[in-house]
């Protein structure tokens, strides 16, 4: 991981082409986050994507970082998988034959202070009898002055405009939440 900075934790790790996040056991209710970070600083217009596999029951939630000022101090674009707790989606709600999930828009203003700006549901992949129909997900994020806006499986799905370029610019990179995902 030559050019990227763990901050203190061992929770990402290569596996050939693959990088797996691992840290604890999957919690609905546990919003504990790891960073895995570029060693740079984004100065200005920028994109960030990422496959992510995050399967319910396995993964609370993972995504995007950027913006990252300290280790409370971020914005994030988050993919919660659908709930394992066998919840299905109602006739007639527009989910088909996939569970939902959802993509925070996220800031992060230290200890625990935080905004959700945007809380689109999207196809997360899940079939009811459980199995993955597309498992793998692609987030990006597109910062163009102070516009940031959000991507999942090549759609759009989130916009959101800051008071200034400035709080857009800093770390970048990955968050996993607590169980286990790969990139």
């Amino acid at each position: 991981l030559d050019g990227w900075t763990l901050a203190g934790n061992d929770s990402f790790k290569p596996e050939g082409e693959i990088l797996t996040s691992t840290f604890g056991e999957p919690a609905e209710d546990k919003y504990d986050y790891r960073f895995l970070t570029v060693d740079t600083v984004t100065s200005g217009d920028f994109s960030l994507d990422a496959e992510l596999l995050a399967e319910s029951g396995k993964l609370s939630f993972g995504g995007l970082v950027f913006g990252r000022k300290s280790a409370t101090t971020f914005h994030a674009a988050i993919l919660f998988p659908p709930r394992a707790n066998g919840e299905k989606p109602k006739e007639g709600d527009g989910a088909g034959p996939f569970e939902r999930g959802f993509v925070h828009l996220t800031s992060f203003f230290g200890g625990s202070q935080y905004k959700i700006w945007r809380n689109p549901a999207v196809k997360a992949g899940t079939l009811r009898d459980g199995t993955s129909a597309t498992p793998w997900h692609k987030l990006r994020v597109d910062v163009t002055g102070t516009i940031a806006d959000v991507w999942f499986d090549g759609a759009h799905v989130a916009s959101q405009e800051f008071p200034s370029p400035d709080v857009l610019r800093g770390g970048f990179g990955l968050i996993t939440g607590p169980g286990s995902g790969k990139w």
